[in-house]
């Protein structure tokens, strides 16, 4: 973008400043002529008005109402009058019935005035006009100007007509306002005017505008812009190198001051060039190749120099910290511990070392440590830091040299990190093999003592049904005896051997079933173990494995329908609501409730099983509700709970492409507490595990082919 002469700013800006001027006196001079030309038709309007009021009176004291009512009339025919109507006090338009007539003739007892044949009523303002009541109230004449519906803007008076001594005769004395006298003059003819004193001024005021800037023009560039040209053209040609040039100003004292400042400034520059060249390209081969950041610095901390490593470094213009202190560049919460430090060095350099360093030491490092350094935007770096104290000609000086280790704390930090997330990980693997191993033995266990159980109950059985059958053999043998003979406590002992038998029976099923589940639950879970099966097949065999926790006084209560189909490890899933089932009971034994409720319920929805298992029990806190999920996460104690629970219910959960969550207090009342399991149908687990072999297959084939690249 082409760049404006200063000349051409200035003028710009004069030039606004100047309109802004004119343009606000303009404006003010207009509102100034139209307030006083408003004023003027306001007054000239109430002066017509006083005038009209003393003539209607004049004319209603000779006594003819006729002739006040050709006067109104007359009034109406003025060329500056819109509108003129004389008004009783509640807004109705005299002249037009007898109700005044015939008040004066009721006054006066007597026909003065002859009764109009025909009368009608013309009400212009209603009796509750804000206008009318507030000039009855003040008696006094109001004013407000409004837009007809031909666009022109009218100017109304609103009249009173007060009471005269000498209307005491025909009107009496009890009415402070006889009538009023609305008035409405357009306002065209004061608008013109003020548009065309506008339309003058404006136009003065432009020729004006035109002439100043003229004026100003001619001499800015005379007086300032001619002159400033000849010193950039000066200073253009120092800038390409030739330092033999000099500013000539006579014109003003100012730019006589400029000239005089900067041909002083060239001859020191001048003077010094060479020795200037000589520095700096020794410092800037030193100081701008190395990627350590150097500084020097005064004895009193001041900065002298700073290379291009510092602004890396310290995230500083390296330009801008020369003549600031190195104060700037460390941390607030160290900086007295650094000068304590500097203090005691140059105390002991004074005492021992001052006298002999131009003989013996060209340099001293006192200070060799890692340190924390600030930069600009207050962060925090890490620094390898190293302060040699030096002797450069006369001026005895310090060099800082920082190295940035910032990534290799990082990385150090990250590396200890690490260990000590790796060292948990192992404890809390080891927990869970060792848990793991627990289970498995348990399930070892379980699955042998269903073995053992279920040999002597198979032979328990076998016996039942061997013992059965005997009886019915026996049993007439014995009634027939008992017929001849009778025999209290044989008799009594025939009566209770069937429902005796039939009891060992019943036991010895219930023992089958236990056992069944506990072989069911000892099995292991891989795909193969997956199965299709009823919904409530599950929640069955949990109920039967904890019926010895259940008869203790805790009501299940199971709402899932029969036809309910899933495709599951029966195993795992079992172990699911033992978990669920178990810490609901837990809960339960300190809740106040005297029935102590669950309640499984299950429902279709979406191709989806939303199995609910909710308690009645004191619930969950807030506070812990998002970490009951987490494995060694427990509230029931060391002694009691591993915390690995719900871990294991939420990843068997999660391996049959479900998800379970945690609600309480829960959505159907009185339950305090729910669990929400929401499991694919058949149908719908089948299309995520071929969709998941599909991803496992490609994710394989993609292996397989960087290992061959």
């Amino acid at each position: 973008m082409k760049k404006k002469k200063i000349g051409t700013k200035f003028m710009l800006m004069v030039g606004m400043a100047t309109l802004l001027t004119l343009l606000g006196l303009l404006y003010f001079y207009i509102r100034h002529q139209e307030k006083n030309i408003l004023e003027h038709n306001r007054r000239a309007q109430m002066q017509m008005i006083n005038t009209a009021i003393q003539g209607l009176k004049t004319v209603m004291l000779s006594g003819s109402a006729r002739n006040a009512e050709m006067y109104a009339n007359s009034l109406k025919k003025v060329p500056e009058i819109i509108e003129f109507r004389i008004l009783r006090p509640n807004g109705t338009e005299a002249f037009h019935d007898n109700l005044t007539i015939d008040a004066v003739n009721w006054r006066k007892g007597k026909e003065l005035f002859p009764y109009k044949s025909q009368e009608r009523t013309v009400a212009i303002l209603e009796s509750n006009d804000p206008d009318l009541l507030k000039v009855r109230a003040r008696r006094k004449t109001t004013v407000y100007d409004h837009v007809d519906d031909q666009g022109r803007r009218l100017l109304t008076f609103l009249a009173p007509i007060l009471f005269d001594l000498p209307c005491q005769n025909c009107h009496g004395n009890e009415k402070q306002v006889l009538g009023l006298i609305q008035l409405t003059t357009s306002l065209d003819g004061a608008l013109k005017s003020i548009t065309t004193t506008g339309k003058y001024a404006a136009e003065l005021s432009f020729f004006a505008f035109i002439i100043m800037m003229a004026l100003i023009h001619y001499g800015m560039r005379q007086h300032l812009e001619f002159p400033l040209e000849d010193i950039c053209r000066t200073m253009e040609r120092v800038r390409d190198g030739d330092l033999n040039q000099r500013i000539l100003v006579q014109d003003s004292m100012e730019l006589e001051s400029v000239g005089a400042t900067f041909n002083h400034m060239l001859s020191r520059l001048q003077a010094n060039y060479l020795l200037m060249r000589k520095n700096e390209t020794r410092l800037c081969t030193i100081m701008d190749n190395v990627n350590e950041a150097i500084i020097t610095t005064d004895m009193n901390g001041i900065i002298l120099t700073a290379n291009r490593a510092v602004g890396d470094i310290f995230h500083h213009d390296s330009e801008s910290l020369i003549g600031q202190n190195i104060d700037i560049l460390i941390p607030v919460d160290i900086r007295d511990h650094h000068h304590k430090k500097i203090a005691s060095y140059l105390a002991f350099h004074q005492n021992h070392v001052q006298g002999r360093i131009e003989q013996h030491l060209r340099g001293e490092v006192f200070v060799n440590r890692e340190i924390l350094g600030a930069r600009k935007d207050d962060s925090l770096v890490s620094l390898e830091l190293s302060i040699t104290h030096v002797r450069m000609g006369e001026e005895v000086q310090f060099i800082a040299t920082a190295r940035d280790i910032t990534q290799r704390k990082e990385a150090e930090e990250k590396l200890k990190r690490y260990s000590e997330q790796l060292e948990t990980m192992v404890n809390e693997r080891t927990k869970q093999l060792v848990h793991a191993e627990r289970l498995a033995t348990l399930g070892t266990f379980s699955a042998g003592m269903a073995h053992e159980i279920n040999n002597p109950n198979s032979f328990i059985a076998g016996n039942i049904y061997f013992l059965k059958q005997f009886w019915q053999e026996t049993q007439p043998v014995l009634e027939h005896t008992l017929a001849r003979e009778s025999h209290p406590r044989i008799t009594a002992f025939m009566d209770e051997v069937d429902k005796t038998l039939d009891e060992i029976m019943v036991g010895s099923q219930r023992i089958s079933k236990i056992v069944d589940s506990l072989k069911t639950y000892s099995k292991g879970g891989m795909e193969t173990d997956r199965v299709q099966c009823r919904m409530s097949d599950p929640v069955k065999d949990a109920e039967i494995l904890l019926s010895h926790r259940l008869k203790k006084g805790y009501r299940l209560q199971c709402d899932i329908p029969d036809d309910l189909v899933i495709y599951c490890d029966r195993q795992q899933m079992s172990q699911v609501f033992i978990n669920l089932i178990n810490n609901a009971i837990d809960a339960l034994e300190s809740s106040r409730h005297a029935d102590k409720h669950i309640w499984i319920q299950c429902r279709l929805q979406e191709r989806h099983y939303w199995i609910a298992v909710m308690d009645n029990g004191p619930g969950i806190p807030p506070s812990l509700i998002d970490k009951i999920f987490d494995p060694f996460f427990t509230t029931k104690g060391k002694t009691k709970g591993t915390g690995l629970g719900l871990a294991i219910v939420d990843g068997i959960i999660k391996d049959h492409f479900g998800q379970i969550t945690a609600h309480s207090p829960a959505t159907s009342a009185p339950m305090a507490t729910e669990f929400l399991i929401i499991l694919p149908t058949a149908e719908l687990y089948h299309e995520h595990l071929e969709k998941k072999k599909s991803t496992a297959g490609n994710k394989k084939g993609i292996h397989m082919r960087e290992k061959q690249i």
